[in-house]
């Protein structure tokens, strides 16, 4: 089984800001709390990924400004792959301010980056040779760098024989109806939470027609439901004190992935991934403050041991 998986686009800037509570008392000082600058978005995937042991390759895009500079910084000690992330001159990357209230409550306030729209590049074709999935946030078909070359990338990477992960995301009612409906189609695997699935009007199986092998229906704390044309498996969430949510959906997806990759059956697949899911909401932040291997395997050792055969956990 292949190890290599390719993230496209979706590459933005988290400032990290903890507050005692949300909404914010207008005029309040709040002190000390801490702001970071993390990877957010993608970059959460990808950080995940690497540090359960697959080649994580990142096809994006980031501005030349400072805080892509810290973003690309950051990704590049973690082991990402780089080669094929675009920082044309003068750019500004796509910035998210992420309010996180100490009950785990949490708002996003974001502001999209100055980046000339991409075409494909011939190189690319290399890239997705050499991989064996590729995962792609429904932000990315909203991302304005991106928005024109999106379904063409899932298009020939899939035609270069990569497995295909759509998270479809809370951007997925923005999305442009037959540009979402042309990415499920080309999908193996659509990930989505229950409320988005209700804000689109689409039960699994209605996805299924769509094209997909396989729907993930994210549940929270609940776990998830996995739904194919001739079954559907519940995987219960795993008992943890979760302190922040931010970027669970990111590391369940690179769960399900490496899950993937090594072949594993559906519910295997599925348990891990909420391993990996709960390991994150245990952590306040994004970015560097992704799950290791350590942590997923402090989780699978105190509640399913049996899913650690097998793992390099």
């Amino acid at each position: 089984m292949g190890s290599h998986v390719v993230a496209i686009g979706d590459l933005v800037a988290d400032i990290l800001c903890v507050v005692p509570s949300l909404p914010v008392e207008p005029g309040a000082i709040h002190t000390p709390y801490p702001i970071r600058v993390e990877p957010g978005g993608s970059g959460n995937f990808l950080i995940t990924a690497a540090r359960l042991g697959l080649k994580a390759s990142a096809l994006g895009a980031l501005g030349t400004d400072a805080v892509g500079d810290i973003i690309y910084a950051a990704l590049s000690e973690e082991g990402v792959d780089l080669q094929f992330v675009y920082r044309p001159p003068h750019s500004t990357t796509t910035t998210v301010l992420v309010l996180v209230g100490e009950d785990g409550a949490h708002a996003l306030i974001g502001s999209y980056g100055r980046i000339p729209p991409l075409c494909w590049h011939p190189e690319w074709g290399s890239l997705f040779r050499e991989s064996s999935a590729v995962f792609m946030p429904g932000y990315t078909l909203a991302e304005p760098a991106f928005q024109e070359v999106a379904l063409a990338i899932l298009e020939r990477s899939r035609e270069r024989g990569c497995r295909i992960v759509f998270d479809a995301g809370p951007m997925a009612v923005h999305i442009p109806k037959d540009a979402l409906k042309a990415a499920l189609a080309l999908a193996e695997v659509v990930l989505l939470t229950e409320e988005e699935a209700h804000a689109l009007q689409l039960d699994p199986s209605q996805i299924l027609q769509e094209g997909p092998r396989i729907v993930v229906l994210k549940r929270g704390a609940a776990g998830c439901r996995i739904f194919t044309a001739t079954q559907q498996v519940e995987a219960p969430g795993f008992p943890v004190s979760a302190v922040d949510p931010v970027g669970a959906g990111d590391s369940f997806a690179a769960g399900w992935v490496y899950a993937m990759l090594k072949g594993w059956p559906l519910e295997r697949a599925a348990l891990f991934a909420n391993a990996v899911g709960a390991a994150k909401v245990q952590k306040r932040g994004t970015g560097r403050q992704m799950p290791t291997r350590a942590e997923v395997r402090q989780v699978l050792e105190r509640h399913r041991p049996d899913l650690l055969r097998g793992t390099e956990l």
